[in-house]
């Protein structure tokens, strides 16, 4: 199963590949959709803990790196929005952008950071707004 996530510049494309079709891929046995049963698809909208995550279903937002921080790192208000979007379904798992953790690892502009306070409280806030969906 395929999910496209569209980005403004690219798309990320994430595989999920259904439990009975593994044993056939590390076989090297060409798979049937015929394989692919109802119970394998429904088992994605099925409970899992992950850690001390309890979700309700097995569907996660990859990471997505937006860009949409200001020119000192910092998460632009409407990024709360953003995040709080993609969590309106409680238990969904939203993996963050690639963060830079200092100063010194800085490769692209606005990309988010998370080494001081400001960058730090932006990062709660957001966290908060997601938490608010209950994921």
């Amino acid at each position: 199963m395929v999910i496209l996530s569209p980005n403004l510049a690219f798309s990320v494309i994430v595989v999920l590949i259904p439990h009975c079709l593994v044993s056939r891929l590390e076989s090297k046995t060409p798979a049937k959709f015929t394989d692919l049963k109802y119970a394998d698809i429904t088992r994605l909208f099925s409970p899992v803990e992950i850690g001390q995550c309890h979700l309700k279903h097995r569907l996660v937002m990859a990471p997505l790196t937006r860009l949409r921080a200001d020119d000192a790192h910092v998460q632009l208000p409407f990024v709360k929005e953003y995040y709080a979007q993609r969590a309106s379904v409680p238990g969904i798992l939203l993996i963050s952008e690639a963060t830079f953790i200092s100063p010194r690892g800085l490769g692209y502009p606005n990309v988010p950071g998370i080494y001081n306070d400001a960058q730090i409280q932006a990062w709660k806030e957001i966290t908060d707004a997601v938490h608010v969906k209950g994921s």
